[in-house]
């Protein structure tokens, strides 16, 4: 079972990816799932937390949910498939833990609008 998921931030301002999903969601990808099935890109799951969820106002609490998803391959509309090319990795979340590793803080900072953890 996946433990370990890709965080990305589009990496096009514009781009069909970030007119879509909402600014400061938590995109995950798994990246060992590139071409899943014959189709071609990641599958991502996100969540921007749409709807102001009193316990998903933080950026690990919405990668907690999107790749809770994802590991359980729940099916939900916050999902679809992206070009590698449409997207930025900035680092890594351990489900288990909810721990964030960040290698880009200054594109986490304008996508999630907050500060990099320190950890």
């Amino acid at each position: 079972m996946i433990h370990t998921f890709n965080l990305h931030v589009p990496a096009h301002p514009g781009s069909l990816i970030s007119r879509t999903i909402a600014k400061g969601s938590a995109i995950v990808s798994n990246s060992d799932m590139p071409h899943q099935n014959g189709l071609r890109g990641f599958l991502i799951y996100y969540e921007g937390n749409i709807y102001g969820a009193a316990n998903m106002t933080r950026f690990v609490e919405r990668a907690l949910s999107a790749a809770g998803r994802m590991r359980e391959r729940y099916p939900t509309a916050a999902m679809m498939r992206a070009a590698a090319a449409d997207l930025k990795q900035i680092g890594t979340f351990h489900y288990p833990s909810s721990t964030l590793s960040i290698c880009d803080g200054e594109a986490f900072r304008q996508w999630a609008g907050e500060e990099p953890p320190t950890d």
